[in-house]
């Protein structure tokens, strides 16, 4: 029997209902390529490096929208944001929409939510454990909720959660408002200084804290599902402690320059705004306070995964990292998400079962994070798929696949985006010309090829794409959810 083989039955033997738990580890704005075992020079990340190195990293992976609330309520439901209608960081998904976690729950797993939530909802509230908001959220497929604000929202939002009553009763809320306030009101975008928070008390440790916590509480009989989401490394740049120092800003890499010769005009405005009076100091002190957070965020990686292990529970666990979307972190003169340059619309993704999925494999298929749905679905012998978008990553996680995907899309508002193993293109109807790379030979995407006559079929030809797609995937996954829905709202 070959190895792949031996995996694969492994991972078969889910479907014959030996479930595993399932662990999805989510961070906000965590780019694709700040991670040691992504190949970073200098970011520590060595919990998740162990789980890459025991499991498999998937180096080319696309959210369906480089911005938190379109990205989560695409995973969730297994769908594009010209299904779901969310475009933007507000909304919320229809009554009844179909979930993945709700499907994992009829399967007989008792399904858990840690932390950062941001799929929207209906239900008014004043805080986050509000009983009727607690019991919208479980209606999305979740058994026990402890859910927060989001890292900015934490510090000078309108509502209340877990987290915030935690430093009310520390005593230490108002630290964090007060330093929230001064970044969002007095200083520029770039502004980089250590958190006045302790390390305890700082969000992601929070977050990280009580993922932990849930696992060595829970007494249930069934498998779980836990998705914990952490708020960071998002903007504001403030490390807590010894993370808002153990970079040095004089000795961080340096973003990528891009003169915007053959950008869309709108392109080459942004970059002036976010970085053209930018001190050159600003961009190390940015980068290391940024990459601080992402060991924040791995070293509660390591503690949930010795959770794990004190349950005895680590070998029948799949374990999942990813991030909503990326950041720009200054290349090509920009800053934050919503734009489908690779650092913004890459993310990390690194799946480790042992057991069941071939170890050390790194591969740079192609892949959508939508992906992740119908696989917990196959591994969890669920056979519900909800119209899901997604394809099961399982032949490529037991090495019996090579390629996944020819060709992968993402989507923010009216801007459509198709990436293949040749090129990229993104139009966007605002914009005066398109985006058009060739990105075998300019990875760095930095030679716009869109409006030439040399390249104008190969531009028709990937609209024409993106219009097939749209095409393809017009029906809403909940459609008749949605019709109800709409026609109460009507009434």
């Amino acid at each position: 029997m070959s190895a792949a083989t031996s995996r694969a039955r492994a991972a078969e033997a889910a479907v014959q209902g030996q479930k595993p738990n399932i662990l999805v580890l989510e961070s906000d704005q965590h780019r694709y390529d700040v991670l040691g075992c992504a190949g970073h020079p200098i970011v520590k990340t060595p919990n998740i490096d162990a789980l890459a190195r025991e499991g498999v990293l998937l180096g080319s992976t696309v959210c369906q929208a480089p911005l938190c609330m379109p990205s989560r309520v695409s995973l969730i439901t297994g769908s594009y944001c010209h299904n779901h209608g969310v475009y933007l960081n507000q909304g919320y998904m229809v009554d009844g929409q179909w979930t993945f976690t709700r499907a994992l729950q009829e399967a007989g797993y008792h399904t858990a939510l840690v932390g950062k939530m941001h799929l929207g909802g209906q239900v008014p509230y004043e805080s986050l454990d509000d009983p009727q908001k607690i019991e919208e959220i479980g209606s999305y497929g979740f058994d026990s909720v402890h859910a927060t604000c989001g890292k900015v929202m934490a510090g000078i939002g309108n509502r209340e959660c877990p987290y915030r009553k935690y430093l009310r009763e520390r005593g230490t809320f108002e630290t964090l408002r007060q330093d929230y306030l001064k970044r969002r009101g007095q200083v520029p975008h770039w502004y980089a200084e250590p958190s006045p928070m302790s390390e305890e008390d700082f969000h992601d440790a929070y977050i990280g804290r009580k993922t932990a916590e849930w696992i060595k509480q829970y007494d249930g009989d069934e498998p779980f599902f836990m998705w914990a989401n952490w708020g960071g490394p998002h903007a504001p740049w403030d490390a807590p402690g010894h993370y808002g120092t153990m970079y040095d800003p004089n000795a961080m890499d340096a973003a990528l320059e891009d003169a915007h010769d053959t950008s869309p005009l709108q392109l080459k405005r942004k970059a002036e705004k976010q970085s053209g009076k930018m001190p050159p100091e600003a961009m190390g002190k940015m980068r290391a306070q940024y990459y601080g957070m992402v060991t924040l965020v791995d070293d509660a990686v390591g503690a949930i995964v010795d959770a794990l292990k004190q349950r005895g529970w680590l070998d029948n666990t799949v374990i999942v990292y990813c991030a909503d979307h990326g950041e720009m972190l200054g290349d090509h003169g920009m800053f934050g998400k919503s734009l489908f340059y690779g650092a913004s619309v890459r993310v990390p993704l690194v799946i480790w079962w042992p057991k069941g999925l071939r170890q050390g494999l790194r591969t740079d298929a192609l892949v959508e994070l939508n992906d992740l749905v119908p696989t917990f679905l196959q591994l969890a012998a669920v056979r519900d798929s909800g119209g899901s978008y997604g394809k099961s990553l399982l032949p490529l996680l037991t090495g019996d696949a090579d390629s996944h995907r020819a060709e992968v899309f993402s989507e923010l508002g009216p801007a459509k985006m198709v990436l293949n193993e040749q090129y990229k293109y993104v139009y966007d109807p605002r914009w005066e010309k398109a985006q058009l790379f060739r990105v075998g030979e300019d990875p760095n995407e930095l030679q716009n090829l869109a409006g030439t006559p040399e390249y104008a079929e190969v531009e028709h030809a990937n609209r024409a794409r993106l219009l097939d797609w749209l095409a393809q995937t017009h029906a809403h996954v909940n459609s008749g959810a949605r019709s109800r829905a709409v026609g109460r709202r009507a009434q």
